[in-house]
């Protein structure tokens, strides 16, 4: 069997694999939980196999499905093709502001998942991202 790796730079959090499935459940029930994070899928899986990225919105999900390890949803900001690596990458300050709109897309689209997930108010979540946002060199094997 063959791994294929890719390499993001990403803005964004780290959840355990499964956190935000079992998130979606705790809200919504079993069947219908388990539905919305399909959908979610749907819209914000990166295909490791595209030299596109996958993402709706701004924001794009990698899922460890291979080791189920981790998933990270984010802004995604450089994606490497298979086989190559990322050598060199400058990101300028004023991304601050992408990295800003993307949480606050997160926040419009999934603030009840992570609310639940982080177990903070409404109030408080946009703060508790902010601390628990990185940016990441993601090396994924799928």
């Amino acid at each position: 069997m063959s791994v294929a790796i890719n390499q993001y730079i990403i803005y964004g959090i780290k959840f355990e694999y499964q956190e935000i499935k079992d998130s979606l459940k705790k809200i919504y029930g079993e069947e219908q939980g388990i539905q919305k994070y399909e959908e979610m899928c749907d819209l914000l899986n990166d295909n490791g196999y595209k030299k596109e990225i996958g993402e709706y919105a701004g924001l794009s999900l990698i899922s460890d499905g291979m080791n189920g390890k981790y998933e990270v949803l984010g802004k995604v900001y450089e994606k490497t093709t298979q086989g190559n690596y990322i050598d060199y990458f400058a990101i300028e300050m004023s991304n601050s502001m992408v990295n800003e709109m993307a949480l606050s897309i997160m926040v419009s689209l999934y603030g009840d998942i992570l609310m639940t997930v982080f177990q903070v108010e409404k109030s408080k979540l946009k703060d508790k991202l902010r601390e628990k946002a990185k940016m990441m060199l993601l090396t994924h094997y799928h």
